[in-house]
């Protein structure tokens, strides 16, 4: 996650796009208008394993963005 957030605040920055998704709006709106938040964090329990966390990862993500607006995604 650090280097993810580290990206983003350089992207900001610099001027530069941190997903060609957000490119337009990103020129249109400068990147200042973005932000950077985690919006959950998951820790691997002792006994899952590394598929285990993947599914469990993949399971939040899709209920994410179920309750999502959609016209905020990208």
């Amino acid at each position: 996650m650090p280097g993810s957030q580290n990206r983003f605040t350089f992207a900001q920055s610099t001027g530069g796009c941190v997903h060609p998704k957000l490119r337009a709006d990103w020129e249109r709106y400068g990147g200042k208008a973005f932000e950077f938040e985690v919006v959950e964090t998951l820790t691997q329990k002792k006994a899952q394993t590394n598929a285990e966390f993947q599914n469990e990862i993949a399971a939040l993500l899709e209920l994410l963005m179920a309750e999502a607006k959609e016209e905020t995604l990208y």
